[in-house]
């Protein structure tokens, strides 16, 4: 059920469709956001054997839904979308085989007009895979983010399809003994990809450094940097270790990345970073984020996705919590220079997505974590004025933003691609034969 409440600038009440909260209930795991070329805002869900897409309009009305059935078994894990120049929207998921049985990883190609896939292709192995992010560039070419188990090490990839989902290239890389993985992947205006996740030196549980890379379109290297802090305890670990969760590019193709620990655990000091770099992986600024004790904490509370607004703020948002239910943070930031204008909480929310507007504000989607499941999808205003009965959505006068201090060291990366080739498959997705009901109140909530 898609019910939305009307909510201005000025909270509950206003009579604005500007702005508003779209409140998405009996679905499991709310996914990715972005906006069209339409100005249609489209988000991705999950439920029980099936994976779905919807799009609203800017005024947050639904225009139609999609649904495609995959497996026998509910998947888990988060669903990751783009959109081309032509608004064909991709959908970067699993594929399952069946409890117990692999995870391989799929991708679907839909759009606005029709209900069918129009084409989908997969990399398989014989353990689980992961999929991550998707993005396209100026001619319609695919790039996805994975991470693939070649039955030895667990290796980062970067796949490119052309818009037929035709697999291009792979790039892998991993260090021949320890796992790598990609979940976040970005094009600059002149058509050079960059892709980031970790790599590890080590066996130890913790020892992640984040890793970015940078290649052309024909998939060769121009730069890679990682962290060159050593790991000695699981304190450091959760310190200065992590991986690289989203990566967003401007117009003048600086680079942004966000970077969060796996885990954390009681009385452990735990960042979270945000840095921006120039195109010829310099690096401009750094900042943090920094709490103790056991909040944030949870794999799960780790999300860090950003975008920029056309108002030209960087906002930030992340799961802040110490268990189920979680608590969304959101930051705007200044791109110049990383200095904080606002910080806004939401309870009870986690694994967030956000997406800019180019009609001004941007678009959030959050997944309700706990039973029962559901979410929101939202378009807010450039400075997060928006109060009102939503989650319990306030101000937050004390920042906890600081400016970076140790830990991350940027150097050159000894890591190599990996010179193995995994199959490509073709996952048997249906068009689903029942769709979901959506409900919209038209007054103001």
């Amino acid at each position: 059920m898609l019910t939305k409440k009307v909510m201005g600038a000025g909270g509950v009440g206003v009579e604005s469709d500007d702005y508003w909260v779209v409140e998405v209930s009996d679905v499991r795991r709310v996914g990715d956001v972005l906006v069209n070329s339409s100005n249609d805002v489209i988000f991705a869900f999950e439920d029980a054997q099936a994976v779905a897409v919807v799009s609203l309009d800017k005024e947050g009305v639904e225009n139609w839904q999609k649904e495609y059935a995959y497996s026998t078994y509910d998947s888990a894990g988060f669903k990751f979308i783009a959109v081309d120049s032509s608004d064909n929207i991709y959908i970067s998921t699993y594929y399952d085989l069946g409890l117990g049985a692999s995870r391989d990883i799929a991708l679907l190609k839909t759009s606005a007009s029709t209900q069918a896939v129009l084409a989908q292709a997969g990399i398989s192995s014989s353990s689980f895979d992961a999929p991550g992010k998707v993005s396209v560039d100026s001619s319609d070419n695919i790039y996805q983010a994975l991470y693939y188990n070649d039955g030895t090490v667990g290796t980062a990839g970067l796949a490119k399809y052309d818009s037929s989902l035709s697999l291009d290239w792979l790039y892998k890389f991993n260090d021949g003994t320890n796992p790598s993985y990609f979940r976040a992947t970005a094009v600059d205006s002149s058509g050079y990809i960059y892709a980031g996740g970790y790599t590890k030196d080590s066996t130890y549980t913790y020892d992640l450094h984040p890793y970015l890379v940078k290649l052309n379109s024909s998939g060769v290297v121009q730069w890679s940097i990682k962290t060159t802090n050593t790991i000695s305890t699981i304190q450091n670990g959760e310190d200065y270790g992590g991986y690289i969760r989203d990566i967003i590019v401007d117009s003048s193709d600086n680079v942004y990345i966000s970077i969060s620990t796996p885990v954390a655990g009681s009385g452990f000091t735990k960042r979270l970073h945000v840095l921006k770099f120039n195109s010829s992986g310099t690096v401009q600024w750094h900042k943090q984020f920094t709490s103790t004790g056991s909040s944030p904490a949870g794999s799960s509370a780790s999300n860090l996705d950003m975008c920029i607004t056309t108002g030209g703020v960087l906002v930030a948002c992340w799961d802040d919590g110490t268990e189920f239910p979680y608590t969304a943070t959101i930051v705007g930031l200044d791109p110049s220079d990383g200095s904080i204008s606002w910080q806004r909480t939401i309870d009870k929310r986690g694994s967030s997505s956000l997406h800019a507007h180019p009609l001004g504000g941007w678009c959030f989607s959050t997944a309700d974590n706990s039973s029962p499941y559901g979410g929101y999808i939202a378009r807010l205003p450039d400075d997060g004025s928006l109060t009102g009965d939503w989650g319990n959505l306030s101000y937050d006068s004390s920042s906890r933003w600081t400016s970076a201090t140790g830990g991350m060291t940027w150097g050159s990366s000894s890591i190599s691609a990996a010179s193995d080739s995994p199959t490509e498959t073709t996952p048997s997705y249906a068009a689903a034969t029942t769709s979901y009901t959506l409900t919209r109140t038209t007054d103001p909530i």
